[in-house]
Order: C-alpha cells, then sequence, then structure tokens
C-alpha cells in the first residue's frame, strides 16, 4: 500500500510538472471506451475522409494563418492558433492533452457569447460551422494564455 501511494505521488507529480505548473489546469479522468465525442453540429454523423495535411493554403495574403479546419488543443496551446477558412467550413477542435479545455469566442477573459465548446478529456472532439465571414478570437478559459484566431473569408 505504501508503494502504491508513493508511485501516485510521484506520477501526479510528473503530470503537474508536465503542465507547466499551471494552477489552474483542471485534471480529468482517464477517457474511456465510452467517452462521447461532443458536437455542438450534427456534422458528428458524418464521415470525414479528407485529408487536414492537404488543406494547407499558399496565399500570401493569409499571412501567419494556416488554412485547415483542424486545431488541437496540446501542450496547453491550440496549434494552429491562427487559421483562415472559408465561410461555411466546419472546424473540429480535438483535445490533445491529459487536462480540460475550452473553445471559448472572444479575446482572452472576455466571451462573447458566439460560442463555449467544452474539451473535458482528452480525445474529446468539438465543432464550430463559421456561416458568417469575419476574424473570430478564441481562447481557454480555464488556461487564458492559450488564444487563437479563426479568420472566415468569403
Amino acid at each position: 500500500m505504501r508503494h502504491t501511494i508513493r508511485t501516485t505521488t510521484v506520477c501526479l507529480a510528473l503530470v503537474l510538472a508536465a503542465c507547466g505548473g499551471v494552477d489552474d489546469a483542471a485534471p480529468v479522468d482517464e477517457p474511456t471506451a465510452e467517452t462521447e465525442t461532443r458536437s455542438d453540429t450534427a456534422t458528428d454523423a458524418m464521415d470525414d475522409t479528407d485529408s487536414d495535411a492537404d488543406d494547407t493554403s499558399d496565399d500570401a495574403d493569409a499571412g501567419d494563418a494556416e488554412q485547415t479546419d483542424q486545431v488541437d488543443a496540446r501542450n496547453i496551446n491550440f496549434e494552429p492558433a491562427d487559421i483562415e477558412v472559408t465561410v461555411g467550413t466546419t472546424v473540429t477542435f480535438t483535445n490533445q492533452d491529459i487536462v480540460r479545455h475550452t473553445v471559448t469566442s472572444g479575446p482572452s477573459g472576455e466571451p462573447d457569447g458566439t460560442f463555449d465548446l467544452p474539451l473535458d478529456a482528452q480525445g474529446d472532439e468539438v465543432t464550430f460551422t463559421f456561416d458568417e465571414p469575419g476574424t473570430y478570437d478564441y481562447y481557454c478559459d480555464l488556461h487564458r494564455a492559450m488564444v487563437g484566431t479563426v479568420t472566415v473569408t468569403d
């Protein structure tokens, strides 16, 4: 029993160290086969066979934004943080970390109510369809240094 407690303590210390000592990182239960994919649209039922690797844009006007429909929450960052998509694109946000995240619209700490999507466990995915052109700032409400932008063009 003593060995198990020590092992658990060491594992917990390693997890906290991997998170950079972030005090507000909320631990989550390990995902199971029953972990459900969460979505605010009905697109989960569709089988998306497109390769995200082929979605990059060479457009010089895009700046640092990458043409993709996939953003990962990884290492307490959004990757890629800045993307550019066209109107009607559904963007999938996936939690690759072992801590909870959110994808909340607005400047960091100032939610604007456009979307507030939970990424409760590693492997969770949420989607949002961008139907209007514009620039959409977003952040993680639990890790406010995690920020990104979706630029939507016609």
